[in-house]
């Protein structure tokens, strides 16, 4: 039986991003699984002594290229910024307005459309609180902290400041902070957050552990291949937020222009009906 917590995640993900989006991603990871040691091989800098790690010279020069373990991806948006985006705009500005002169000449029957419009406020909040629980989800990394072998010395870190080529740690209870190869160990690993499988799989030497997956026994040491934005669950992550923001923009488009069109004949028209009711009405 599948990980409850995975059906949550693969939800999200189906809700937020087509399937092939996934698809894409675990093709490039399949074809990078059958030649890992030829990937390390021909790239300087993953030719990481298993012993002594990368130096502080190489942390920082790694540093300044590039190579840390930063994501990009924009946090979503808090549930204030939504409330604040959905209450102050064009659309409710436009019948606020046409509500408040109607009131003026107290045109008290002519603002039932009032409780339209705050319903379909409201709507717009739940629904896109509903988006951010989502794309929340497919954050899967949660890993603060990472054992890492430096000058020789065994330490622990801030995920965020490993670079590409860094000599990792992993054992029982880690939760893999980027993609990586076994150099050396054996582990059983838990995917089944990116992959779906509910059953443990062996990894050894020679065998890549992607971000998001945990350990569930043993111990090895693993060469970082793909950090920050390079890494699985983050390019996962930022084609499903891609995927989900170009559906939404088209959708808002054609809104927008609506909109427009609506707030162009409106108000006039609600100007023409105020000044009807306070020069020619009495």
């Amino acid at each position: 039986m599948r990980n409850k917590k995975y059906i949550t995640v693969r939800k999200a993900v189906d809700n937020v991003a087509d399937s092939k989006v996934v698809g894409k991603i675990a093709n490039r990871v399949a074809n990078f699984r059958g030649s890992t040691e030829e990937y390390i091989n021909n790239d300087a800098l993953l030719q990481t002594d298993i012993d002594s790690g990368l130096s502080k010279v190489e942390v920082r020069k790694r540093n300044l290229e590039g190579l840390s373990n930063i994501s990009t991806n924009k946090p979503s948006k808090t549930i204030k910024q939504i409330i604040f985006s959905n209450i102050f705009t064009y659309f409710n500005l436009i019948f606020i307005t046409f509500a408040v002169l109607l009131c003026l000449v107290k045109s008290y029957t002519d603002i039932t459309f009032m409780p339209i419009i705050i319903w379909n406020t409201i709507i717009g909040i739940v629904q896109e609180i509903r988006a951010k629980k989502v794309l929340d989800k497919i954050n899967v990394v949660n890993a603060p902290k990472t054992r890492v072998i430096r000058d020789g010395r065994e330490t622990v870190v801030d995920s965020w400041t490993l670079v590409r080529g860094d000599m990792c740690v992993f054992s029982a209870g880690n939760q893999v902070c980027a993609d990586s190869v076994i150099r050396s160990g054996t582990v059983r690993v838990n995917e089944s957050l990116l992959t779906g499988e509910s059953d443990d799989v062996i990894k050894e030497a020679g065998d890549l552990l992607l971000s998001g997956s945990f350990i569930v026994s043993g111990q090895c040491r693993a060469v970082l291949t793909a950090v920050g934005d390079e890494a699985y669950a983050a390019k996962l992550n930022a084609e499903a937020k891609a995927t989900r923001k170009k559906t939404k923009t088209n959708m808002i488009d054609s809104l927008n222009r609506m909109v427009t069109l609506i707030g162009v004949i409106i108000v006039p028209l609600g100007l023409i009906m105020y000044i009807r009711a306070v020069y020619f009405l009495g």
